[in-house]
């Protein structure tokens, strides 16, 4: 009994020393584990700082040879720009003569008289008249039967048209300035038995166009000149 008495008495002791002794610290949490390739070794980063510190100078060097090169473009394009005392626009003018010689004379006295000049044929149709005519026979000899035909029935003013194109070997019976004349004709003809027609004649026409460069109008040359629509001649 007295044993078990000491034994308790001892359990007691050790629970009082368990509860006034002070706990210990915990220990240290440990670091988490670093991410796959997040490491590098002291010589990698040295050389990754160098790689970065080279590529800004060379943007910084790039941008300053841009801004460079814009500035030395811009006073390019103003060298080449005209000035404000350049030489005046020249006048132009036209002037259309029938003949091909005037037409040279004239450019000829713009170029004496400080100027340039040059001559353009300038084709066209012209309208003659009411044309009275036979339509085309099938060859000259039968063109020629026909007039032969129409002098003994005293038929006059008839003529071969030749020529090529239509109606080459028609025979004309005249052209009249107005309708009323020409089917009359027309109608005289064929009273004896000959098919006549009536159709609007018209005739290629050349005439020559003079356009004129000068300094001023008061340069020109006696001729009737007309303000041009532009300085250019015409396309052919």
């Amino acid at each position: 009994m007295r044993a078990f008495c000491v034994l308790l008495l001892a359990l007691n002791v050790v629970v009082l020393l368990v509860w006034t002794l002070p706990a210990s610290d915990p220990p240290p949490a440990q670091p988490p584990r670093p991410a796959d390739g997040s490491l590098q070794l002291l010589d990698e980063e040295q050389a990754m700082r160098s790689d970065v510190g080279s590529t800004g100078t060379d943007e910084a060097t790039t941008a300053e040879a841009s801004t460079t090169e814009s500035a030395g473009g811009d006073s390019d394009d103003d060298s080449g720009s005209p000035s404000p005392g350049g030489t005046a626009a020249r006048e132009c003018r036209v002037a259309v003569l029938d003949q091909e010689e005037a037409a040279g004379n004239l450019a000829d006295a713009v170029t004496d008289a400080g100027g340039t000049a040059e001559v353009n044929t300038v084709s066209g149709r012209e309208w003659v008249g009411f044309w009275v005519y036979l339509p085309d026979p099938e060859s000259v000899d039968e063109a020629q039967a026909t007039m032969d035909r129409l002098a003994e029935e005293g038929v006059s003013d008839y003529g071969y048209v030749g020529g090529e194109g239509e109606q080459q070997h028609a025979v004309s019976l005249g052209v009249f300035s107005t309708r009323e004349r020409a089917e009359r004709r027309q109608e005289d003809v064929r009273e004896l038995g000959y098919a006549a027609e009536v159709a609007e004649r018209y005739r290629t026409t050349s005439r020559y166009r003079v356009l004129a460069r000068v300094g001023s109008a008061d340069d020109l040359p006696d001729g009737d000149w007309r303000e041009a629509e532009d300085c250019r001649a015409p396309e052919t």
